[in-house]
């Protein structure tokens, strides 16, 4: 019913379409407009005064990117980057804020604030600690097609490591595990394509 809600009141908004790699949103910038994904993904990194970028989420369709700003009123603290290509739908703070109230979704969108704020505490501190397969499994699965096979595409081992802020040595290493032990096909890294082969397995790491 809420998702309904939503899509009604982004059905007044402009639709928008990003390539891999393209901002949607940028780190201090006002809090000016508000997005809802409608399709792919997207990675919330914030950088650093020291230039280090911590990646914070992944947003999907359905979820809204921006609106922690929109309701404090103060500077984003985060950049919003297609991890996919990605379409979307903007609208204008100040309709954004019209339309929330008519609609009573005002509770559901504090709620929806609150889980992401505990997701990136969580991910600030405790799931850093996790072990880089363990994260890399979690995130291969977050971006993977359903179909005969699961496949994330468009990923090279440089981008992952890069999104996790580690060498290109480490994260090579770990992608060298996970393929020994039968979880990922080896052979399809050159064309940007992972196959993930074991799913259950994966699954059964990430959930550690």
């Amino acid at each position: 019913m809420q998702s309904a809600l939503w899509g009604e009141v982004f059905r007044q908004g402009t639709p928008l379409r990003f390539l891999k790699g393209e901002f949607l949103l940028w780190q201090g910038e006002a809090g000016e407009s508000i997005l809802r994904l409608t399709s792919g993904v997207v990675s919330v990194v914030r950088l650093t005064e020291g230039g280090d970028k911590i990646p914070l989420a992944l947003r999907v369709p359905g979820d809204l990117v921006g609106d922690m700003a929109v309701l404090s009123g103060r500077p984003r603290n985060a950049n919003v980057v297609a991890a996919s290509t990605v379409t979307a739908v903007r609208l204008s703070a100040s309709r954004f804020k019209q339309l929330l109230m008519q609609k009573e979704l005002l509770l559901d969108l504090l709620q929806r604030s609150h889980e992401r704020q505990h997701e990136s505490d969580l991910r600030l501190g405790g799931a850093r600690a996790l072990p880089l397969k363990v994260r890399m499994a979690r995130f291969l699965l977050a971006m993977s097609e359903n179909g005969e096979t699961l496949r994330v595409r468009g990923w090279s081992q440089q981008d992952l490591a890069e999104m996790f802020g580690v060498s290109l040595r480490t994260c090579c290493g770990v992608v060298r595990e996970l393929r020994d032990e039968g979880l990922l096909e080896g052979r399809c890294w050159s064309h940007r394509l992972i196959e993930i082969r074991d799913p259950v397995a994966l699954r059964g790491l990430a959930s550690f």
